[in-house]
């Protein structure tokens, strides 16, 4: 997403466990990647906004996947 001269990025989060916890791990995670000025939105995936907006899109990442 693009708003004037800032750069962010929507990550749509499905998860168990305390919003707070999960979503301060996966800021943490994702600060190194991110360019000057970048940042990451998060929300969680619980309303009709956040489950329409991933629609059509597959997840990047999915829980033991990964290791």
């Amino acid at each position: 997403m693009r708003k004037g001269d800032e750069e962010s990025f929507l990550v749509v989060v499905d998860f168990e466990g305390d919003r707070g916890t999960v979503f301060d791990a996966i800021g943490k995670n994702s600060a190194p990647h991110l360019k000057t000025g970048q940042f990451v939105d998060m929300v969680p995936h619980s309303d009709d906004f956040e489950m329409n907006s991933v629609k059509k899109h597959k997840p990047f990442y999915k829980r033991g996947l990964f290791g």
